[in-house]
């Protein structure tokens, strides 16, 4: 019984996982449904097959299943056993219960849609078989026992719309009611049937579906599409501007930079020609500029050129006067006023660590400008010397 349950359970778990990747319609409970017959023979194990002709006998099956996923089908079967003779396994008698059937090919293969010409099944019914040894037998009455079957369909489909189904079916079925001693249900080769039948199944068409499982058919709601299609177009637009935007901006960014980039080489090429030795022992003044970037007011490496070139000439000219002048603008005198205090405070401090200048004898001035001055005196701080 354990093992009986365990092959159910595998099964069972083989279905959920295939049947969780498809996208089926979903049917009513009349759709799907399918009628049977078939004749066949069948031979009782106990016997060897040397007596197969002298103990087999014949058989009838009628079953009803209805197709549940496209890998699995639930249903009840019936057998009957006619012509039975003298022995015990040969009296007439019914098997009938609940069947299982797993499409093979299906699992292998996926479901198309639609049955393909040649699939195969496998079975397992458990089932409840009758004894007919005649109700008014004192001796050997009737009996009653539980039997299992395992089986294989080879199905051929056939017809226009798939509507008949061809099969040849060989199952063996299980006596389980054994007694050894005491009584127990056990697998006996020796008290089960080996059938061969040949039948043919009918498709019954359903209301809402044909005669077989069907693939979900996608609901296109127009409506929703055209809103979404909306919402697509907006949002391309609203990015197109977007990028519109940061183009400019980037454009606006490069010709800053572009401008800075060439006020710095005006910068350095006029520091340069301050910074050229003066053969003549008549010039007696001296002019550079100590440059800034925007909001900066510490002195750093770019700078140096310039006030080493102011080092040169005090050199040159140890009695020498020093004016620095920082400019602020009319417009922006309370901003520009302190950024001007502070380079201007910065130079006068490197004039005089790197010359050692008296701090007297340098006039500090902030000058302010017009709207119509050049924009880079502001960024600037003029140092002329001069020899009294």
């Amino acid at each position: 019984m354990k093992r009986y349950l365990s092959v159910i359970l595998l099964c069972f778990s083989a279905i959920m996982a295939y049947s969780q990747s498809q996208a089926l319609q979903r049917p009513r409970f009349t759709d799907n449904w399918s009628v049977g017959v078939a004749v066949g023979v069948y031979h009782p194990m106990q016997f060897p097959m040397k007596y197969l002709t002298d103990c087999s006998g014949w058989m009838g099956m009628v079953e009803l299943r209805k197709q549940v996923m496209p890998a699995l089908a639930m249903g009840v079967e019936a057998d009957i056993y006619f012509r039975m003779k003298r022995d015990e396994r040969r009296d007439p008698r019914t098997v009938i219960g609940p069947a299982f059937y797993l499409n093979i090919s299906r699992l292998i293969q996926g479901y198309a849609g639609a049955p393909r010409f040649f699939e195969v099944e496998a079975m397992i019914m458990p089932a409840w078989g009758h004894l007919y040894r005649g109700t008014n037998s004192e001796y050997f009455p009737d009996e009653n026992y539980f039997a299992t079957k395992f089986g294989a369909d080879f199905r051929f489909t056939l017809g226009r719309d798939k509507e008949w189904t061809l099969s040849l079916r060989p199952a063996m079925v299980y006596d389980l009611s054994v007694a050894h001693g005491n009584q127990y249900e056990s697998f006996d080769i020796n008290h089960a049937d080996l059938q061969l039948t040949v039948g043919a199944t009918y498709h019954i068409k359903g209301k809402r579906q044909p005669r077989h499982l069907t693939f979900a058919k996608p609901v296109v709601d127009m409506e929703e599409i055209n809103r979404l299609n909306d919402i697509i177009n907006y949002l391309r637009s609203d990015v197109a501007q977007r990028d519109a935007a940061l183009e400019k901006a980037k454009a606006t960014v490069d010709s800053a930079e572009s401008l800075r980039a060439q006020m710095e080489e005006k910068v350095v090429e006029l520091e340069k020609r301050a910074r050229k030795p003066q053969k003549s022992h008549a010039v007696t003044a001296y002019e550079t500029h100590v440059g800034f970037s925007a909001a900066r007011y510490s002195v750093g490496q770019q700078q140096m050129p310039a006030i080493e070139g102011i080092a040169a000439f005090h050199k040159e000219h140890p009695k020498s006067k020093a004016k620095v002048t920082a400019y602020v603008r009319e417009s922006e005198k309370e901003y520009s006023q302190i950024l001007a205090s502070r380079r201007l405070e910065t130079v006068v401090n490197a004039i005089i660590l790197k010359t050692g200048i008296d701090k007297e004898r340098i006039e500090e001035s902030v000058e302010t400008i017009d709207a119509k001055a050049p924009a880079y005196l502001l960024d600037i701080v003029r140092v002329s010397l001069n020899e009294p």
